[in-house]
């Protein structure tokens, strides 16, 4: 085991976290902070502000835990008190998942049976990567019993002991692996790790695609994800995920971090959608953004002011996403510039109501098939025609 001291960033003096921690340690426990918010303070040197969803390790069973901090007047829930993780509230913009020391007994590729310990060396080793199996203490003091400090400094993403062991205890850490790289813009891909991840592809199958939504909205929302992309496409991986071959990349990393505009970007159809959306779970709200999105025709890179607040008008909110997918594909950001000022303008009223064509006789399926055709000839008159001319053309 290694051990550093390092200066403890501001939040670590939060009283909250604090009386947490020491009404834990008054009873004889030991307990620690672990996981991201230790391996993201190591990468930004201890420059991040005090992150919302904090991970703790614990040597008091969950039961025990939960008494102590509730009988001290915290708001505790259970919420994996079968597994050893309790949840304590400390306020809307604060919660402590407390887990107790764990070692895996067995595990069936996805679901790990545990025990429960009390050796923070022996609970590092069940962990995935080097960089999350780091502990802080109040004080400042980081254990470090897998050589992960090194590694959350450059942005490495290790696994811990043998790749191929770790990936087929949970082939989810496929998709962590290379969620890590894309978060933290790793200078490259790790290639032990890459390797065995392409050699346990097939084990992504079975994954449900609930947790395979979770982390690729992760992945595909982070700075710059085109490179890590082309890395899982050439270990086999996008196929697992029901995505085709991926596109000229080039400009990937340049679209809005938005992870459905970026992922519409890697869809060709409203067949790719369906698909996609069935194997990774999709709400129907985000298969219907997509599918309206991937459906519409790309907006054309010469198209002046004018053709762009038409495109903006009948597209409404996916007109953004569009622009954005289209300047993809011509490699042409000025159609996201044109778009992002046209977005900005008040969308047009159409000027004509019902009443005024049940004035003149329209009813029924033909009022509703006359203002269509009308609203069209607005539109097409850069929205410049008035009720009365409109109302003459029919």
């Amino acid at each position: 085991m290694r051990s550093i001291q390092i200066t403890p960033p501001a939040w670590l003096n939060h009283d909250g976290l604090k009386r947490v921690m020491k009404t834990l340690e008054a009873s004889g426990a030991e307990v620690r902070l672990v996981g991201g918010v230790v391996r993201d303070m190591i990468a930004a040197n201890a420059s991040e502000p005090m992150p919302s969803d904090i991970d703790m390790a614990c040597s008091a069973l969950p039961e025990v835990s939960m008494k102590l901090l509730t009988d001290a007047g915290f708001h505790v829930i259970p919420t994996g008190i079968d597994f050893g993780t309790i949840t304590v509230v400390i306020s809307e913009d604060l919660r402590l998942e407390i887990t107790t020391l764990r070692r895996d007994t067995s595990c069936d590729g996805r679901h790990a049976r545990v025990a429960y310990g009390s050796d923070f060396a022996e609970d590092a080793q069940r962990r995935d990567f080097t960089m999350n199996a780091l502990y802080l203490l109040l004080d400042g003091t980081i254990d470090d019993y897998v050589g992960g400090l090194e590694d959350a400094r450059h942005k490495r993403v290790r696994f811990i002991g043998d790749a191929h062991a770790r990936i087929q205890e949970d082939a989810l850490r496929i998709l962590r692996f290379y969620r890590f790289h894309a978060q933290l813009q790793s200078a490259q891909i790790e290639g032990e790790g890459h390797a065995a991840c392409r050699d346990h592809a097939q084990l992504l199958a079975p994954i449900s695609g609930e947790r395979i939504q979770q982390e690729m909205k992760k992945l595909l929302a982070s700075p710059a994800p085109s490179r890590v992309l082309i890395a899982m496409q050439q270990a086999g991986l996008l196929a697992m995920l029901q995505l085709r071959d991926l596109p000229d990349m080039r400009d990937f990393d340049a679209l809005s971090r938005c992870w459905r505009t970026r992922l519409s970007c890697l869809l060709t159809d409203a067949a790719d959608v369906a698909s996609l959306s069935q194997r990774w779970k999709l709400s129907r709200a985000d298969s219907s953004w997509l599918t309206q999105v991937v459906s519409a025709p790309l907006i054309d890179a010469e198209a002046e002011d004018a053709a762009h607040a038409r495109r903006a008008y009948w597209l409404g909110d996916h007109y953004v996403a569009v622009a954005q997918r289209s300047a993809f594909y011509h490699h042409a950001g000025e159609i996201t510039q044109r778009a992002n000022r046209i977005a900005k303008r008040a969308r047009p009223q159409f000027p004509v109501r019902s009443a005024m064509l049940q004035q003149v006789g329209y009813q029924g399926k033909a009022l509703g098939e006359a203002l269509k055709t009308l609203e069209h000839a607005w539109v097409e008159s850069d929205f410049s025609l008035e009720p009365e001319a409109l109302i003459q053309r029919l």
